[in-house]
């Protein structure tokens, strides 16, 4: 048998696994390293709402992904380690978490924050074949939580977005042509 790439859950380990010739391999302590990504709207974390399908990298390898309630439990090695959450809400560049130190017996929780983010875009009316100017359909304005849906032919809009959060709080933002 291989051994795992990432042991990333207690599930993961075998018993036993066979060691290739030329692998790199580390050692020590592994603790359980239980990370809760919520969502904030002002000053109030949601409650039971979390962010899903984050990936976790530890020391700059992945180390597993969050659950549909934002969570993750993960196995590291104990010391000072370094985290990087990536999804489409944080950016392309991810999220640096603070420095986080894993015990062998103290509480390995680490709690951090997503930010909830909406990208307005417009598509022109698609041209029929044969016919010269745009169809007179409306320009259709879309909403998506993901920069990677948005196609490359999209029209920025610009103007003002007012929305209401899940405690009935009102957000706003204004618009640019720059970015979406």
């Amino acid at each position: 048998p291989r051994a795992p790439a990432a042991a990333t859950s207690p599930a993961a380990l075998e018993d036993a696994a066979a060691l290739e010739v030329g692998g790199e391999y580390c050692c020590g302590v592994l603790v359980t390293m239980l990370l809760d990504l919520m969502l904030y709207e002002g000053n109030a974390v949601v409650e039971g709402l979390g962010v899903p399908d984050v990936v976790v990298e530890v020391d700059g390898r992945e180390a597993g992904a969050t659950d549909e309630a934002g969570r993750a439990e993960l196995l590291v090695r104990a010391g000072a380690r370094k985290v990087r959450l990536v999804h489409s809400c944080f950016g392309a560049a991810g999220r640096e978490l603070p420095d986080f130190t894993a015990t062998e017996d103290g509480e390995n929780e680490l709690r951090a924050t997503a930010d909830v983010r909406l990208f307005l875009y417009a598509t022109a009316p698609e041209v029929e074949e044969g016919e010269e100017g745009p169809s007179g359909d409306p320009t259709i304005v879309w909403v998506t939580g993901s920069r990677e849906s948005i196609p490359e032919d999209a029209i920025f809009v610009e103007g003002h977005a007012t929305a209401t959060g899940a405690f009935g709080k009102g957000v706003s933002t204004t618009m640019t042509t720059s970015e979406p």
